[in-house]
């Protein structure tokens, strides 16, 4: 770059020659476009809140566009003393300047959240984007919220009156899962059993069944003896043994087979209908066939005593405890009950600290095995291999949050630790309450949207959408609402797509709905994006002056300017460079060439458009001839 003002060679000047240079202007905006590719990509598979808060929120980002505005200011200040001609680059660079301005304004102040309302239902508080952790605690015997702060995926430690936490993670989805522990207070007998070896996990099954034949699992009747009690073999082969394997009525100690419809099953009660099920589910109305993925035989079977008396009896092969008998009319009692079949049957009970296992076949055999060696412990058992992989004494059964994969419904969580407890991570589950104990008593914290006051309060009348023909699609939808101002009064619009309500810098859009009575509005404001629209309009204007406004701009470099402009430039004030060739014995005309330039600084001499080359030519005999070209 040439230095053509007197302060340009001093140190301020020779500072803003190179702050204002392309030689710092072009790696500080590749890198800058480097940045961009890497932000909308994580827009593009995360989401714009996180981009935001990695990369366009982020200190560094921010320090390297205030260096890119330093770059135009310098760029402009090293054209001092400007000319009319400096018109379009000073617009253009101060446009740039105005649209940094404006986004990041609109970045850190703008605020955006969501009003969700059922038809008759209003509100003033606005549901922020933004998430935040707050902490609530009992003060004077009030629960009340004691302090919240704004969170993202960048945020550190985090001070929130009384409690500190340090996030260290994010969960994009969280379930929950049931965990069984041995610290319960009271004892409580649980083990943990693989029946089948794709299920590596095995199923967890506790006493309380002792009552009952058992729990289903596996193909087993499988009952848990409480600790500190013993299990009878003999009593449970004579009491299991016997029945034809099949259902049958039990009444009075006998067992009656179930026979065709209209026939009698024992004294006076005859047979109505018969069902059978594969994945019975019980409804008030009787059993009907549920989901195909859960396999649950069953019988119901109707019992009529012929004087207007109506039973209905269902029993369940996977749950031969689970009698269900109950009248459907009439005042006659048959006391009879509907018995499933006779299954294999497991019973764990601890002796010694140590499992035995009986196996009761269907048959009425015995089998009984004891724990070897620790757990996992395996053994074969009805022609099956089992493993057991925990028997617990006090067993509870509790619930934790886990991370899970990305669904349709996620439940988003963060991860923290709290200061005086750094060994454990809690989750922190979207608007779910979390209970901690600090030195200063039970606080509980919560992890969701913040929320924000509205300078006016918005009641739904009337939602209504228009589907497509023959479909369950909306077509269009809208919402008949009522704003109350303070002060103004109430006004009753209409709010639908692309035409949303505005107030003092307000918007509020329809953006979706829930049923058929339940509207969605997205509500924003953003004071940067007047900055925004007059950086665009002045971008515009620069631009059309940088290229066609004459006397406004010098062009752009590197771009010619028009063919038939000649530009005067007065000798007094132009670089002149005089090669002379003296008359010699050499062939060829003596030459003087000059060079005039304009004393633009920012412009290397020989690629100013518009530059003017002349020639002066002096031959052999005759006048001198002065030739001038205009150079690209």
């Amino acid at each position: 770059m040439s230095t053509r003002q007197a302060w340009h060679l001093t140190r301020w000047g020779r500072a803003c020659l190179f702050l204002g240079s392309i030689r710092l202007a072009v790696p500080v905006l590749t890198i800058i476009s480097g940045i961009l590719v890497w932000g909308t990509w994580i827009e593009s598979t995360a989401s714009g809140k996180v981009a935001r808060a990695v990369v366009y929120g982020s200190w560094w980002f921010i320090a390297l566009m205030g260096l890119v505005c330093v770059i135009l200011v310098a760029a402009v200040i090293t054209r001092y003393p400007w000319k009319r001609r400096h018109t379009g680059f000073i617009i253009v660079h101060a446009s740039l300047i105005t649209l940094i301005f404006g986004g990041f304004w609109s970045l850190f102040e703008r605020v955006e959240g969501r009003l969700i309302l059922p038809e008759g239902g209003a509100s003033s508080v606005l549901e922020l984007e933004q998430e935040r952790i707050g902490v609530f605690g009992h003060v004077d015997g009030q629960y009340k919220l004691l302090g919240s702060v704004p969170i993202g995926p960048a945020s550190g430690t985090l001070h929130i009156e009384d409690v500190t936490l340090r996030v260290v993670g994010f969960w994009v989805n969280t379930r929950e899962e049931r965990v069984i522990v041995n610290d319960g207070v009271d004892e409580f007998h649980a083990v943990q059993v693989v029946f089948d070896p794709d299920e590596p996990n095995g199923m967890w099954v506790g006493q309380g069944f002792e009552e009952r034949a058992g729990l289903a699992m596996g193909g087993f009747q499988v009952r848990i003896v409480p600790v500190g009690e013993s299990f009878t073999p003999a009593e449970s082969a004579a009491s299991d043994s016997g029945g034809d394997g099949d259902y049958a009525f039990v009444l009075d100690g006998q067992r009656f087979g179930v026979p065709d419809v209209g026939l009698e099953v024992f004294a006076g009660w005859t047979v109505q209908s018969v069902r059978f099920f594969k994945h019975a589910k019980v409804t008030p109305e009787g059993l009907e066939e549920g989901s195909p993925d859960h396999d649950n035989p069953a019988l119901e079977v109707v019992l009529s005593d012929g004087s207007g008396t109506l039973e209905r009896h269902s029993a369940f092969a996977n749950f031969p405890g689970e009698i269900i008998r109950r009248p459907i009319q009439g005042e006659g009692d048959s006391g009879a009950t509907l018995d499933a079949p006779a299954r294999q049957r497991l019973v764990f009970e601890s002796v010694a600290g140590r499992l035995r296992v009986t196996h009761v076949a269907a048959d009425g055999t015995l089998s009984q095995y004891d724990q070897e060696g620790d757990l996992p412990w395996s053994f074969e058992c009805g022609g099956r291999e089992l493993t057991v992989l925990r028997h617990l004494d006090h067993a509870r059964a509790v619930r934790r949050l886990v991370e899970a994969p990305p669904a349709d419904s996620t439940f988003p969580s963060v991860l923290v630790r709290v200061d005086g407890d750094p060994g454990r991570e809690i989750p922190l589950m979207w608007k779910k309450d979390t209970p901690i104990e600090t030195p200063q008593g039970t606080r509980v914290l919560r992890y969701g949207p913040g929320s924000y006051p509205l300078p006016f309060t918005l009641r739904l009348d009337d939602f209504r959408k228009l589907d497509y023909p023959g479909t369950f699609n909306a077509m269009a939808f809208e919402s008949d609402v009522t704003v109350t101002i303070a002060g103004r009064g109430t006004t009753t619009l209409k709010i639908h797509m692309n035409h949303p309500f505005v107030h003092d810098g307000w918007k509020v859009y329809q953006s979706g709905f829930v049923g058929d009575d339940i509207s969605i509005f997205s509500v924003m404001k953003d004071p940067g994006l007047p900055l925004t629209y007059a950086g665009c309009i002045g971008l515009c204007v620069g631009i059309f002056l940088t290229f066609f406004g004459g006397g406004l701009s010098w062009g752009h470099p590197g771009i010619p300017a028009p063919f038939t402009r000649r530009r005067r430039v007065d000798a007094a004030h132009a670089y002149s460079a005089v090669v002379a060739v003296a008359d010699g014995d050499g062939p060829g005309p003596d030459v003087a060439r000059s060079d005039r330039v304009d004393a633009d600084p920012g412009r290397w001499a020989d690629d100013a458009p518009g530059h003017i080359r002349e020639e002066h030519r002096r031959p052999a005999h005759g006048p001198l001839e002065v030739v001038s070209e205009a150079r690209p």
